[in-house]
């Protein structure tokens, strides 16, 4: 995490994209750190495999935290607000409405 946080300083980086929920669950800690805002992409396997999601805290601190959710379907839009997720952090575009 260390190059992590280095990386993100040098290059002055202002959001983050991550792909994957549990990606940005591993990194959440040094975004939080640097006040550097997240975005984040289900794709599927993230918001389904109850190993994933159970090993996440069920994405509680990732919801908490991101500035915007990105889903692929919004099937998979449905499943992460069951599992917590704001209607106001989903990013817009795969909003039927």
């Amino acid at each position: 995490m260390q190059l992590l946080t280095k990386s993100l300083k040098k290059h002055k980086i202002d959001v983050v994209l991550v792909e994957y929920g549990v990606h940005a669950n591993h990194i959440l800690p040094v975004l939080e750190k640097l006040k550097v805002p997240l975005v984040v992409h289900f794709h599927g396997y993230d918001a389904y495999v109850a190993e994933y999601i159970s090993y996440c805290n069920n994405y509680k601190e990732v919801f908490r935290y991101a500035s915007k959710v990105i889903a692929v379907s919004t099937v998979m839009e449905k499943r992460l607000v069951e599992m917590g997720l704001s209607l106001i952090h989903i990013s817009e575009p795969t909003r039927p409405y």
